[in-house]
């Protein structure tokens, strides 16, 4: 195992905003555990100490938006959001929009991006974009 896999996930408790636009710094599929199939995992440069391991609807629409080359993903901004699940027992969950919201979901953000966060929140301005 590698420390990619063994950082903690990210969780809905761990974002600033019930919306945000992170950028991709390590993604991967790698197998896990007794797991066959490859599992995707995504660290952002806003929180290196965390994985986000999407579910199978957001790496979908991560590749299909982003592409299968996952090396190519460093520095690409991702949106995702906190929704609550309906199974099990209504849990809050991190997800990508689907592919038909994704940019427009990255345009609301840039047009808000200034009222939505205090300016020292803005951890991006702090990163060598």
């Amino acid at each position: 195992m590698t420390d990619f896999v063994r950082r903690t996930a990210l969780k809905p408790c761990h974002l600033g905003h019930v919306r945000e636009v992170l950028h991709v710094s390590e993604a991967a599929r790698e197998r896990v555990g007794y797991n066959t199939d490859p599992v995707l995992r995504i660290v952002f440069r806003e929180y290196p100490e965390h994985n986000w391991w999407p579910s199978p609807t957001s790496t979908s629409a991560c590749e299909q938006m982003l592409g299968l080359d996952h090396a190519q993903w460093i520095g690409a901004r991702v949106p995702v959001a906190i929704y609550t699940a309906p199974w099990p027992k209504h849990h809050r969950r991190i997800a990508a929009p689907n592919p038909h919201d994704w940019l427009e979901s990255l345009t609301e953000w840039d047009e808000r991006r200034d009222e939505l966060l205090p300016a020292d929140a803005r951890v991006d301005d702090r990163l060598d974009v």
